[in-house]
């Protein structure tokens, strides 16, 4: 079994998860060191928004969200896969993350908190939803749950969730170069 590596969690989301990396993001680019007078830029641009918002860094935030809430269900549907009648579940994250990050889509912008959103969703919006396939072949003659199709998404979730880390670990490591003055070595 893959042995999981947990890293100290600062909250709690609504799946009961910790979001450490997640936590992180947010701690930071809510900073009140990050909100001081002189961190408006022209146009009205927060330094903090422009650091944390308008990067890739927020939908890194929401993809190690997944991973976790992916890691859960999938070690749920392990721990079930000798229960009569379970049904499996499974998290969808990606293809709502791929379509509000199209550019090719128009984005529609909402005057009124009544108004019906309009074309691609904003990133902060897309989250992972826990759903149950329909699926009516039983693998195990119990239920729907194959053990080796879990192990191989349990695998492939933590390669993604590490790359998660790492993409965010060095994001993190170039703006506190940039914020030292230093440079960075060219590979590490």
């Amino acid at each position: 079994m893959t042995n999981l590596r947990w890293i100290g969690c600062a909250r709690e989301d609504s799946h009961g998860l910790g979001t450490p990396i997640a936590s992180l993001i947010d701690r930071l680019s809510r900073s009140k060191r990050m909100r001081g007078p002189s961190t408006v830029m022209e146009g009205g641009v927060m330094l903090g928004e422009l650091l944390f918002q308008r990067t890739a860094l927020p939908a890194v935030k929401k993809s190690l969200d997944a991973a976790m809430l992916r890691s859960r269900v999938i070690g749920n549907n392990i721990a079930n896969v000798n229960t009569p009648g379970y049904h499996r579940l499974e998290v969808s994250f990606e293809e709502e993350l791929r379509e509000a990050l199209d550019r090719t889509k128009l984005k529609g912008t909402t005057t009124d908190a009544g108004h019906m959103p309009i074309g691609r969703k904003d990133t902060g919006r897309v989250n992972p939803s826990v759903e149950r396939p329909v699926d009516q072949t039983l693998p195990s003659g119990v239920n729907n749950v194959d053990i080796d199709t879990e192990m191989a998404k349990l695998a492939e979730n933590q390669i993604l969730f590490n790359y998660g880390i790492r993409f965010a670990r060095g994001a993190y490591r170039k703006l506190n170069a940039a914020i030292q003055a230093r440079s960075l070595p060219l590979q590490q």
